[in-house]
């Protein structure tokens, strides 16, 4: 007959291969700990111990997802920041809200930098037109007819600046989501 406990750990370390050994084991006596502590308290047989700890391998896949934020977090890298947040959009609304968001302000810098490039090449169809049936700050299929542009050139250091205040308001939600985040999904705590 094989030990439960054994059994379970060593399923869990397997799935946590990808984390360094002293980190993996220091997530195994954790859960040891945890499950003699559970025991003790409670009187319930192992089994149901290891029941209210769910799958060894969802375990592993949430501490893992933790290390992933909790790197991302450290190294300031907001676009593995950003897949991590979107990662966790299925599980958590917050998640849902900050990656799209924040995904939403990644995507207005490159539309802003992709005007302040293309204006000087193709500049009948870059601008802010304004008039009777018109009303566009975009880049145009064609020509349009009516209204008047109303920046011209002007439209370089305008969209810089909206790009570069896009890229700064995704990268601030991209750091708070993780920060946020990362407190929600303290595996065990």
């Amino acid at each position: 007959m094989t030990n439960p406990l054994a059994a379970y750990l060593a399923t869990l370390e397997r799935a946590l291969r990808s984390l360094p050994a002293e980190e993996r084991a220091s997530i195994i006596a954790e859960i040891r700990s945890h499950i003699e502590d559970s025991m003790a308290a409670s009187g319930k047989p192992i089994e149901d111990v290891l029941d209210s700890l769910g799958d060894p391998l969802e375990l592993a896949s949430a501490y893992l997802d933790q290390r992933k934020l909790e790197d991302a977090v450290v190294r300031s890298a907001h676009g593995t920041l950003l897949i991590a947040i979107l990662e966790q959009a299925g599980r958590s609304l917050v998640a849902a809200l900050l990656g799209f968001f924040a995904l939403f302000f990644y995507l207005c810098m490159v539309a802003f930098a992709a005007m302040a490039v293309l204006k000087p090449i193709i500049p009948q169809l870059v601008g802010l037109w304004w008039g009777p049936h018109i009303f566009a700050f975009a880049i145009l299929e064609k020509a349009p007819t009516g209204g008047q542009e109303l920046l011209g050139y002007a439209i370089i250091p305008v969209a810089i600046v909206l790009g570069v205040g896009s890229f700064l308001a995704g990268r601030a939600l991209t750091r708070v989501g993780g920060r946020l985040l990362l407190r929600k999904t303290q595996v065990l705590g």
